[in-house]
């Protein structure tokens, strides 16, 4: 299903209306606000601009996707200026409905200068890369939900939990 043109433009609008807020509150407050507050409030904005705009990207899937915040994203931990770790966790979707619900979350968040690390990928693709990365195993220790499926972040977390207790003794080596 394709998403209506002026549905994603009210997206555009309503994110750049929040993160120009956000802006104003840290331009008002960065030398007075400790750093934990700075980390925290610049996690929840973009959390806030990601469930807002889930339910309309994701129309018709959204049992089958998830948007997974990872390494300090997934801590709830940005700093301004920083990059967020996104893992686009799916069911096996249609190729032509990835493509497109990729391509409009991350056109919102490329529009907005958000520099954004992404994947997209299976749980079973996760686990299989977890396997032979241990990068990719600890960033996926830092997993979060952001907006869709818990199901699926819940099948994640338990494939994690299972590859870091077969792989403990190479992995804390």
């Amino acid at each position: 299903m394709s998403i209506p043109d002026q549905d994603v433009e009210l997206l555009r609008k309503e994110t750049s209306k929040i993160l120009a807020q956000h802006r104003a509150w840290l331009k008002h407050n960065f030398t007075t606000a400790g750093a934990g507050e700075l980390l925290e409030r610049g996690a929840s904005v973009f959390d806030r601009v990601l469930a807002m705009a889930f339910p309309t990207l994701a129309a018709g899937m959204s049992d089958s996707i998830a948007l997974v915040a990872l390494g300090s994203y997934g801590r709830q931990e940005v700093c301004p200026h920083s990059d967020l770790d996104l893992l686009i966790l799916h069911r096996e979707l249609p190729k032509r409905k990835l493509e497109e619900f990729g391509s409009r979350l991350l056109g919102l968040l490329w529009d907005q200068k958000i520099s954004v690390g992404h994947s997209i990928r299976t749980v079973e693709q996760c686990l299989k890369i977890s396997e032979k990365d241990y990068s990719v195993l600890t960033s996926l220790l830092d997993a979060r939900l952001v907006a869709g499926s818990p199901q699926l972040l819940a099948e994640l977390t338990k494939g994690v939990e299972r590859g870091l207790a077969a792989a403990r003794k190479a992995y804390f080596s």
